[in-house]
């Protein structure tokens, strides 16, 4: 397998050449817009995605070359929302209170795709060997549709990407000092192809020089709202062999402090007031074009300073993550499923700040870990992040009271004081060691059954666990009520 990474260059082409490149971008908009329209009607009617979609008479002004990588485009992008929504759809059924068959074959219906699938009878074939009953097909269209619910469909027609193939874009390596690459564009004057020079840097050039790596054969080509175009290399990488025989490493996230380990390191302590500093800029901002009527989107000041946020959170992100990456000796991050939404009101930020923030940092966090993944091998663990802030990792009480303020957390049972975001962290190391996820367990399950371990750990009645639970009780030491094998039972996290 390999890893396709893509790197904005520079180019020194005059305005002339960016301006013809650039008048591809209504046609492109318009022949995305169709093929995806007919590939939705092709896969809602047979059940399958088509592999190619026949433009010989489309016209419009672009030539043959042009439209196949339309069309290319097109059905790459719909592939990657039916994967979205295969995510989707198997988080709803491992949720519900369906049978184990039900979901076994609602899983392998949705592994294959076929929510559409025809069917003819009481039974539905999914592949040459094997079919599943017709009400399950029934039942997974239902999903099938809740999901797309949640999935959202991008539209093409407002895409300002256009993904051009090496018949269309062909890469060239410069022999001058003039530039690095050349790329030849094929425009709108038939014969006429512009050839745009291109500046690599150093990320790219470490990119290139790394074992079994190659350039692709196509370019990207994005026309900004003003007007401005930009150009994207993609380099082909082998995916690294996961590392093994190393450490667990927990990882919380938080505002205050972007993450914290549970070795004890914390990463990113003034991540909080950077936010709050750009806020101070934003919301001033957004009040003055409302007042004067100007959409916030028409305005190049503040789409400039979305993305300077935008940009900081990413790259936070990614010199924190980093830093854990650059040892070694670790080998997997256990990691709570990211979910800012309740981080970020805590953080005292406005609701526009906030919205961003959300946005922008669960995109961040998840292509860095996939990134982490495929080019060092540093495999990650998913927890539920349900009561980590609450629980004690050393006794296992879970309490609110636990937390006394934003950084310190101190049991109200066994008296551990513990920085409460590193406390947090080795929770979740935990939770990982276990092997008690609890991805699709809502809270109220989880406190039950971190209730009914504590209890059978000290060998205290329920009814005790939860008077602890509901009152502002004084820290006691715990009862010598469980034996030593038993306590031992329950590995705790130093």
């Amino acid at each position: 397998m390999t890893v396709v990474r893509s790197f904005r260059l520079h180019s020194s082409a005059n305005e002339g050449k960016h301006a013809q490149v650039a008048a591809l971008l209504p046609r492109w908009q318009a022949g995305l817009g169709r093929a995806q329209s007919e590939a939705v009607a092709i896969f809602f009617t047979t059940g399958k995605l088509p592999r190619w979609i026949d433009a010989k008479t489309w016209g419009g002004g672009l030539s043959q070359r042009q439209w196949d990588s339309v069309v290319a485009q097109a059905i790459a992008a719909h592939r990657s929302w039916l994967g979205s929504c295969e995510n989707e759809f198997r988080r709803i059924v491992a949720r519900s209170a369906l049978s184990a068959a039900c979901k076994r074959d609602l899983f392998y219906l949705n592994k294959a795709h076929a929510w559409h699938a025809p069917a003819t009878g009481e039974r539905v074939a999914i592949s040459g060997k094997s079919s599943i009953p017709a009400e399950v097909l029934r039942l997974a269209r239902r999903i099938f549709k809740q999901a797309r619910t949640r999935v959202r469909h991008p539209d093409l027609r407002r895409a300002r990407t256009m993904v051009m193939d090496g018949k269309i874009a062909a890469v060239e390596t410069s022999e001058r000092e003039h530039a690095d690459y050349w790329v030849r564009i094929s425009t709108l004057r038939a014969g006429k192809p512009v050839r745009i020079p291109l500046h690599a840097h150093r990320a790219f050039l470490e990119r290139l020089a790394t074992p079994d790596a190659r350039l692709a054969s196509h370019c990207q080509v994005r026309v900004a709202e003003d007007g401005t175009v930009t150009y994207r290399l993609a380099v082909h990488t082998p995916v690294a062999r996961p590392r093994e025989g190393g450490r667990t490493v927990g990882v919380d996230w938080g505002l205050s402090t972007l993450l914290a380990t549970s070795d004890g390191h914390l990463r990113g302590r003034g991540f909080l007031a950077r936010l709050r500093a750009y806020d101070d800029r934003l919301q001033p901002l957004a009040a003055a074009l409302q007042r004067n009527g100007i959409k916030l989107g028409n305005s190049r000041r503040y789409r400039a300073l979305v993305n300077d946020i935008r940009e900081f959170v990413t790259n936070e992100t990614n010199r924190c993550l980093n830093r854990i990456a650059a040892d070694p000796a670790i080998s997997t991050l256990a990691v709570e499923r990211l979910d800012l939404r309740g981080m970020v009101r805590q953080g005292q930020l406005s609701r526009r700040m906030r919205r961003l923030i959300t946005v922008a940092g669960r995109g961040a966090v998840r292509a860095k870990l996939d990134s982490l993944r495929e080019d060092t091998g540093l495999s990650t663990v998913e927890v539920n992040p349900a009561h980590t802030s609450r629980e004690c990792d050393g006794c296992g009480y879970t309490h609110p009271g636990n937390r006394r303020t934003q950084d310190i957390f101190r049991c109200r049972f066994c008296g551990k004081t513990v920085h409460a975001d590193i406390g947090g962290a080795r929770t979740i190391l935990g939770r990982s060691q276990l092997e008690r996820h609890w991805l699709d367990r809502p809270r109220g399950h989880i406190l039950t059954a971190l209730d009914n371990d504590f209890q059978a750990r000290w060998g205290l009645r329920f009814a005790d666990v939860v008077q602890r639970r509901n009152t502002m009780v004084p820290r006691v030491a715990p009862a010598p009520a469980a034996s030593a094998a038993e306590a031992n039972a329950h590995p705790r996290v130093a």
